[in-house]
């Protein structure tokens, strides 16, 4: 009888033997699991504190971050009930508690973080409706470059060349002597040198010869010393730094701006002098410009600019990824300060 017994508790020994091992086993990976949990919990909570560098919503993350120590703390506990069954049920209710304050705790900081998200769509709508914006303005800038080209066309060479199909169908005539035929033709030789001129005048209007040739500082300077020479205004350009080769997109918007500054200068600020600067510096191009014109209250007549030049100079400034800086006052002048980065 005792023999059988024996024989059994052997029988259940093989058995029993190895489910110990495995058991012993997976105590031994939870204890490592929980360490691991606690280090990451940690790690998570320091990181959820950096972001309060970040953003306004200082204190969700602050709250968000305490819930993560309170989670490794809980887990703390339940590594030392594990490791330390004398006090285990009084561990396991205080791991409730800290549950439970954990789940508030993180619930608070989930709930006040939302204004972030919100924030940042907000900011998403808002650079969508930029964006329209600055293509409107880009498409309207277009619509009147065109409008302006077809006016010049029409006005100027349309004329010229009408004129001189009358006089060289007059060249036909009988009626005209060999002296009035010479005159005929040198006039329409006159003529036609001044429709070359005004197509050149039109396309430079449309891409600036001079840019192409000798580069933006000569382009500018030449400009300004075309504007002074009408005797309307006084122009005082600096160039500061070593040119660099930029963009041609860059460069012609930077003329374009140029010229808009100085024609609006003449028809709207009554000005007798104007200041202008071109710096080239490593991070980019600078363009400072200010008249000692009548001025206006900048900040009180922004609605009212709709399609001005203003608002032209802006919109050139955007597309080029450029900052600009309006100052005016009444009886105090204009002034712009204008910031490229170099692509």
């Amino acid at each position: 009888m005792t023999d059988l017994k024996d024989e059994h508790n052997a029988v259940i020994g093989v058995f029993l033997e190895p489910l110990i091992n495995i058991l012993t086993y997976l105590n031994m990976v939870t204890k490592v699991l929980y360490i691991i949990s606690i280090v990451l919990q940690l790690f998570v909570a320091l990181l959820a504190l950096r972001f309060i560098s970040f953003t306004r919503i200082r204190l969700s993350w602050m709250l968000i971050s305490f819930g993560f120590i309170l989670m490794a703390f809980r887990r703390f506990i339940e590594l030392s009930a594990i490791l330390n069954t004398i006090y285990a049920e009084e561990l396991s209710i205080l791991t409730g508690w800290i549950g439970i304050a954990t789940s508030i705790i993180i619930a608070i900081g989930v709930w006040l973080i939302r204004d972030l998200f919100f924030s940042l769509r907000r900011a998403e709508i808002e650079r969508k409706r930029a964006e329209r914006k600055v293509l409107t303005a880009i498409m309207s800038t277009e619509e009147k470059e065109r409008k302006r080209f077809a006016e010049d066309m029409h006005d100027g060479l349309g004329p010229l060349l009408s004129t001189i199909k009358l006089y060289v169908n007059e060249l036909d005539s009988e009626d005209l002597s060999a002296g009035e035929k010479k005159d005929y033709v040198n006039y329409v030789n006159q003529l036609i040198d001044n429709a070359v001129s005004d197509i050149r005048t039109m396309s430079n209007n449309l891409t600036p010869r001079v840019i192409h040739e000798y580069g933006l500082v000569s382009a500018i300077e030449e400009f300004c010393k075309s504007i002074s020479r009408t005797q309307k205004l006084e122009i005082s350009f600096k160039k500061m730094g070593k040119p660099t080769e930029l963009n041609k997109n860059i460069e012609i918007n930077i003329y374009r701006i140029v010229n808009e500054l100085l024609i609006n200068t003449i028809k709207h600020a009554e000005a007798h002098n104007a200041l202008l600067s071109l710096s080239f510096r490593p991070s980019g191009l600078v363009l400072k410009y200010s008249d000692d014109g009548k001025g206006f209250d900048y900040e009180s007549n922004r609605a009212k600019l709709k399609g001005e030049g203003i608002n032209n100079i802006i919109t050139r400034v955007n597309s080029v990824d450029g900052q600009i800086k309006i100052l005016s006052q009444e009886g105090k002048g204009f002034s712009v300060h204008i910031e490229v980065p170099l692509k």
